[in-house]
């Protein structure tokens, strides 16, 4: 799966942006902002480039998760052990169930895949989805889970 891409915005798009999110909730820099916007546009790219740190480090460790649309997580490629074993995972999207708390994961297979209830025991964690009736709410990475931290 590749990288996500962030389009270039013109002008107009850009002034009717100013004082909206993004829907993962950084705000977008508008046509008008300055040092002295509230936020400020040093505060919107300072929040921009942490996020965009920390989208790059969680894609450097594999299978980082990312929210596609509605119910629907997308979890990029990586290496990764299930026991003694070594698999790829090529990347993907999964869907999960709405109105509950989802445990998505990468089997010993080479296979994502979602349930509730908990994780399954043999598999690599990858992350705990919480969803309402429409859309994913939250997502926390469990990757830390599987190398005992």
């Amino acid at each position: 799966m590749p990288n996500p891409t962030l389009p270039l915005l013109g002008r107009d798009p850009a002034i009717a942006l100013g004082g909206t999110n993004h829907a993962i909730g950084l705000p977008y820099i508008g046509f008008d902002d300055s040092d002295q916007s509230s936020p400020t546009i040093i505060d919107k790219v300072v929040s921009g480039q942490l996020h965009t740190w920390n989208l790059l480090l969680r894609a450097a460790m594999g299978a980082a998760v990312q929210l596609a649309t509605g119910l629907t997580v997308h979890v990029f490629a990586a290496n990764y052990r299930v026991g003694t074993t070594r698999l790829y995972f090529d990347g993907g999207s999964i869907n999960v169930p709405n109105s509950t708390t989802s445990y998505v994961y990468l089997n010993d297979q080479g296979a994502l895949a979602v349930t509730t209830g908990a994780f399954p025991a043999d598999v690599f964690r990858v992350a705990v989805v919480t969803a309402d009736a429409t859309k994913i709410t939250s997502i926390v990475d469990a990757r830390a889970e599987n190398y005992g931290i």
